[in-house]
């Protein structure tokens, strides 16, 4: 069963995109900041990366940045709810896809299942 990581402040979002993923078979681990995912990545094996871009302390870009110096072929989705040039800065740092929300999640599994299926 792939692991994917959910990184978001907003514990709305956080709890259905993990229960969507469930569904759809994927273990799912949650994280409601920066910090907590980063170190989550570090310690579990996680096959994709989920980030919110807007959070306090340090944005979704520090994320991507951090996991994309520890693993380089690190899967990330970029995810926001404001500001739209963020996604693009975003795919600059790596990152895979990038949506804003809300997010349509029969498209997010798709998109999900397309990246794991690619090669690292």
């Amino acid at each position: 069963m792939e692991q994917i990581l959910v990184i978001d402040d907003h514990h709305e979002v956080l709890s259905i995109t993990g229960r969507i993923l469930e569904r759809a078979g994927y273990y799912v681990f949650r994280a409601s900041g920066a910090d907590e995912g980063i170190d989550i990545y570090k310690h579990e094996s996680v096959a994709l990366v989920i980030t919110d871009l807007k959070m306090p302390q340090k944005d979704g870009l520090a994320v991507i940045q951090e996991l994309k110096e520890e693993d380089p072929n690190a899967r990330i989705i970029a995810i926001t709810g404001y500001e739209a040039e963020a996604l693009d800065q975003a795919k600059e740092l790596g990152a895979g896809h990038c949506f804003t929300k809300p997010l349509h999640m029969a498209y997010l599994i798709n998109v999900v299942e397309e990246m794991l299926e690619t090669e690292a």
